[in-house]
């Protein structure tokens, strides 16, 4: 059995970042010849959203021969109405006593509710026997949850724009010695991550497979599962990310400030929009480059290499080649170069003088 899990998928148009996003996750499932597509709510960014894409997902869902079983999130809880048709390769999971057989492999779907971790520990305490009774017909059993994890502390915005409740919260306590082999879980968007359940079972947040807030940084991933090998492996997609890139620059560096800066951005990935923080120094007299034409010639480097901002560029820098020429910051250097220590304690040394230089000076 092949699947690929992903989950937060959030759409709302079919013309976007996020629809291409799903179509990158299709072709992936079809190049890895995959039996099954999971994706575990917020299909939709919202009811209306969803209304408006039915027809369209439809067709796009036809383009890969895997099945694509979907449980509702606490986004999209509301779309999935009996009757409504989102292709004959799609199942959606409506009732948790109900699962689905693949190949030997048993899908469960636990729709999303506005339940207590201790009224979702008592359904999966009946699962376990539901499990065992399925044993003859289905050598592994994968559970489709829309879930907050309490083992670990999160941010809100670790699930996207949430608020401060609780979403169907559980703990990975909660699935041992249930039966289940893997747990592939949605709601966390921030990056994937895979935790091992004893005995042996598998608890997977595959993250957005496409960048929803500016707090899911850098590349996108879904996971990709093969029971026969006893692979789970975390893959990138070719999708829309915000990538951050924190600069600091040094004043005794010999390379030019907007040189340092373009190396930093050479290997900027076509995807991405990018959050960029300058800090740190600068030595004017050397350079001979103003902090005024240094954001000018960020701003220049930017526009001709066509550089996709998440937001303007953070110019925290300073000129402090007053600071270098100062008598009391040489004897200093000179000293500081005569001590047999670490290079980087010299470096964070001069860097705690020029410091507190500036705010002297």
């Amino acid at each position: 059995m092949r699947v690929i899990h992903t989950a937060d998928i959030h759409l709302k148009d079919s013309s976007d970042e996020r629809w291409r996003a799903l179509k990158k996750v299709i072709e992936l499932a079809n190049e890895k010849e995959c039996d099954v597509i999971t994706i575990s709510g917020d299909l939709f960014d919202n009811t209306a959203q969803a209304e408006k894409l039915r027809g369209e997902i439809r067709e796009l869902f036809a383009n890969t021969k895997a099945r694509v079983l979907i449980i509702p999130g606490n986004h999209d809880k509301n779309v999935f109405r009996s009757g409504y048709f989102f292709g004959e390769n799609v199942h959606i999971f409506e009732d948790f006593s109900k699962p689905l057989v693949v190949r030997e492999c048993c899908f469960w779907g636990l729709p999303y509710s506005d339940s207590s971790g201790q009224e979702v520990l008592r359904k999966l305490f009946k699962l376990k026997d539901k499990i065992e009774s399925a044993r003859s017909e289905a050598n592994k059993h994968f559970l489709l949850i829309h879930t907050e994890l309490l083992d670990d502390v999160f941010l809100p915005s670790d699930y996207g724009d949430e608020g401060e409740g609780r979403y169907m919260p559980v703990r990975l306590s909660y699935f041992e010695d249930t039966g289940l082999d893997y747990v592939l879980a949605g709601h966390f968007h921030t990056n994937c991550s895979i935790r091992k359940i004893p005995p042996s079972c598998f608890f997977i947040y595959p993250g957005s497979p496409v960048s929803i807030t500016r707090k899911e940084i850098g590349k996108r991933k879904v996971v990709f599962i093969d029971t026969e090998a006893g692979a789970i492996d975390e893959m990138q997609l070719d999708s829309f990310h915000f990538e951050e890139i924190n600069i600091f620059l040094d004043p005794f560096d010999e390379c030019l400030p907007i040189d340092r800066i373009k190396n930093s951005l050479d290997n900027l990935d076509r995807n991405a929009s990018l959050i960029l923080k300058v800090s740190g120094y600068i030595d004017s007299r050397k350079s001979g480059v103003s902090e005024k034409l240094l954001w000018e010639q960020i701003h220049k480097l930017v526009e001709e290499q066509k550089i996709s901002l998440a937001e303007e560029v953070h110019t925290e820098y300073k000129d402090v080649g007053i600071i270098l020429s100062d008598d009391i910051f040489k004897n200093f250097n000179e000293r500081l170069g005569e001590e047999d220590i670490d290079p980087e304690a010299k470096d964070r040394l001069r860097k705690l003088l020029i410091r507190a230089m500036t705010e002297i000076l």
